[in-house]
């Protein structure tokens, strides 16, 4: 009788117990369909990245390559003010002290400058940008060389100086062409095969020529505005620069680099280039080539050994003048204003872009290893690109001081206006010009120069100058 009792007194306890749990509650997105435009290479970042999402919320993304009807856009920083009218301001939640995103973490390049738009945020950022200078290890450690270089030097007229790691674009286009006529072959990458690639690397060279690095420290000057902010174009009267000799002066270096340019494309994966610029993330396909394994150092970018301030002054660099060139790498997100599921399309990006998830993002070298958030900066995943701990820890200071710890007020950023397609295609045709010979760095430059300028009359010169200012986040 004693265990009966005992067997119902359990059963009703069990029974109670059950009868307390509260009903599990169904997700507000539960079933949702967000429509995503992105390119087909970032579907399986996505994809991979939101999966935990999409499983907890049943619902399903459905990609598409038109941004029409789209819930979701991914689009490069260059393209953020052509994209602003189409998007939601970033809610404020997402901004606050103490929300799981940790606004505050962003880097300040993303949260100051590459995620607003007309005076709003308007995007989230998706994977980073890490370029990063290598050379080749075996060719700087040979004795034999050093001297060959200094003979070289004599030979051709040039100052004396030894076979180091280039600390100015002039060292880095002299040693490209020494390597070249003594190995009888190519020492450097071909020309990136698009107009934004080529565009990235002038500019990678025309920011460190044509403006002076402005520390941290340095008190603020009559100039400031122009020094710190301008840069394609002049103060006041808004004339475009690339004319001025500090962009020629950059593309004369890449029309002098030409002859020792690669025509094959699987070059570096053949380690071929004694130099090359990269992004981070492709050490990965060179430490898991056996041709490469282990044959490329990382190096600081280099600089300019003369430059031109914003008034078009010449001055000499005391070692070397480096710019940072920033956001032309890199991808941003931002829910549309037509999205019908506005806020499960918020509660993703804040799971897909936040700490944890970006964190896996920038440690992963398919996406570039580009970090967004200022703990990707100190983490010690580095070595997932496969390289030796002291080349994981200079990447690491590499990539800190091109987003972040470069003790300047003015690294250059990626010219962000509406209509930068067709300004990248007229610059993109005298980059070309000039180095296949066809035209003068200046010549190729000018006519650049005019069709900027037509651009500008079509949108009314006084309207240029605001989205231009706009573009910098200068409001007058």
């Amino acid at each position: 009788m004693q265990c009966k009792s005992r067997l119902i007194l359990t059963v009703v306890l069990l029974v109670g117990c059950h009868q307390a749990l509260p009903p599990e509650q169904p997700s507000p997105f539960d079933g949702t369909t967000l429509r995503v435009a992105a390119p087909a290479p970032l579907h399986d970042l996505i994809r991979a990245h939101a999966a935990r999402w999409v499983f907890q919320h049943h619902a399903t993304l459905q990609f598409q390559d038109t941004s029409e009807n789209a819930d979701l856009v991914v689009f490069p920083v260059s393209q953020l003010l052509s994209q602003a009218s189409r998007l939601q301001s970033v809610p404020n939640e997402l901004q606050q002290r103490g929300h799981r995103y940790d606004w505050n973490s962003l880097l300040p390049l993303y949260r100051e400058r590459f995620l607003r738009a007309e005076a709003e945020t308007r995007a989230l950022p998706l994977a980073g940008e890490a370029p990063v200078a290598v050379y080749r290890r075996d060719l700087y450690a040979n004795e034999s060389l050093q001297t060959a270089y200094k003979q070289w030097r004599a030979n051709t007229k040039r100052p004396a100086l030894s076979l180091r790691l280039p600390l100015t674009w002039r060292e880095w286009t002299d040693q490209a062409l020494f390597f070249a006529e003594h190995f009888k072959k190519p020492s450097l990458t071909p020309l990136p095969p698009t107009a934004e690639g080529r565009d990235r690397l002038f500019h990678t060279l025309a920011a460190s020529h044509a403006r002076r690095a402005i520390r941290e420290d340095e008190p603020e000057g009559a100039d400031h505005e122009a020094e710190v902010f301008l840069f394609h174009y002049r103060p006041g009267s808004h004339e475009p620069r690339l004319n001025t000799p500090g962009f020629v002066y950059a593309l004369d270096l890449l029309r002098e680099m030409q002859p020792a340019r690669s025509a094959n494309p699987d070059s570096l994966s053949r380690g071929e280039p004694a130099l090359a610029v990269i992004e981070a993330g492709e050490l990965t396909d060179l430490q898991r080539n056996p041709a490469t394994r282990d044959r490329y150092g990382v190096f600081t970018m280099p600089g300019a050994d003369r430059f031109w301030n914003s008034a078009d002054r010449a001055m000499t660099a005391e070692g070397s003048n480096l710019v940072p060139y920033q956001g032309a790498g890199g991808w941003l997100v931002g829910v549309t204003r037509s999205s019908s599921h506005a806020d499960a399309a918020w509660d993703l990006l804040a799971e897909l872009t936040g700490p944890r998830r970006s964190s896996e993002i920038a440690s992963e070298p398919r996406w570039g290893a580009g970090p967004t958030r200022l703990e990707h900066l100190v983490r010690d995943r580095w070595d997932s690109l496969g390289v030796d701990n002291v080349t994981a820890q200079t990447l690491k200071d590499l990539t800190g001081r091109h987003l972040l710890q470069h003790g300047l007020k003015n690294p250059v950023s990626i010219l962000r206006v509406p209509d930068r397609t067709a300004r990248v295609a007229a610059l993109d045709a005298a980059l070309l010009a000039a180095t296949t010979g066809k035209q003068s760095p200046q010549a190729a430059l000018d006519e650049a120069t005019a069709a900027w300028k037509k651009l500008d009359d079509a949108l009314g010169k006084d309207n240029a100058r605001r989205i231009y200012r706009q573009s910098l986040n200068l409001i007058d």
